[in-house]
C-alpha cells in the first residue's frame, strides 16, 4: 500500500464523540526480519511529525464504518475503525477512524490489516 490521505478521528472511549485530528498521510510499515516481521502503522503531518505510530497486533478490533448512501440508500463502506495503542500518545489505548476517498481502499487498508494481525 502507497502511503495515502485519509481524515483521522480519535477518541479515547467508546462513548466520547469523535476529535477530528484532520487529513494526513497514512502508511502501513512491515519490518525488514524476513516475512513474518512485525507490521505498524504511521501516520505523519505534512511537516513530518507523527500522530499514528503503532503496531498492529494479534485478534486486533478492526471493523468497517459505514454510512448510509443518500441517493439509493445502500451502505457504504467510509472508513476503517481500530483499537490501537498509540506510541505517539504515551501509548495509551485509542479507538481511531480512518476515513479513506474510495470503497476500494478501505477494503484494501482492512484486509492489510486483517491478513497481518489475524494468526
Amino acid at each position: 500500500m502507497e502511503k495515502q490521505k485519509v481524515k483521522l478521528y480519535v477518541k479515547k472511549e467508546a462513548s466520547e464523540p469523535w476529535a477530528d485530528r484532520g487529513v494526513n498521510r497514512l502508511q502501513f510499515r512491515r519490518e525488514k526480519e524476513g516475512a513474518k516481521g512485525a507490521c505498524r502503522i504511521l501516520m505523519r503531518t505534512s511537516i513530518g511529525k507523527a500522530v499514528i505510530n503503532a503496531n498492529l497486533y494479534d485478534n486486533m478490533s478492526v471493523t468497517f464504518a459505514e454510512q448510509k448512501d443518500k441517493k439509493d440508500g445502500s451502505m457504504k463502506k467510509t472508513g476503517v475503525i481500530l483499537t490501537i495503542f498509540n506510541a505517539c500518545e504515551n501509548s495509551e489505548k485509542q479507538i481511531v477512524l480512518l476515513k479513506l476517498g474510495s470503497q476500494e481502499a478501505v477494503e484494501e487498508l482492512h484486509g492489510l490489516i486483517v491478513k497481518n494481525t489475524r494468526k
